[in-house]
């Protein structure tokens, strides 16, 4: 599925000004959104490095557990719901299976 953006007229009726000021304020914008994304990045970075040396530390001192365990749950991105993606995937199958190899005509015989 395509997605075109809608070319919005009102935008023609708007003096130039308006729409240098609109353009530079989501400039502004992206580039700040921008900047941020590398912060948290650079932050996470020293968040895992200061993870390592913590397990290198514990490590030392004669912990053997599964540190990995020990971790609270985290939450996670959930990209299917419940069944979905198994369903999908049945689905393509059956569609295999039907028309068989595509441009051979013949149908899945299975083998």
């Amino acid at each position: 599925m395509t997605h075109t953006l809608r070319h919005d007229r009102n935008y023609q009726t708007l003096p130039r000004r308006h729409l240098r000021t609109h353009r530079q304020r989501l400039l502004t914008k992206r580039a700040d959104l921008f900047n941020e994304a590398i912060r948290i990045r650079d932050r996470l970075a020293e968040i895992k490095n200061d993870i390592g040396a913590l397990d290198r530390v514990l490590g030392t001192l004669g912990y053997t557990g599964d540190l990995d365990a020990e971790m609270p749950r985290q939450k996670r991105e959930v990209i299917f719901g419940r069944g979905e993606l198994i369903r999908a995937i049945l689905g393509e199958l059956r569609g295999f299976w039907a028309s068989g190899q595509p441009g051979d005509g013949s149908g899945y015989r299975g083998g």
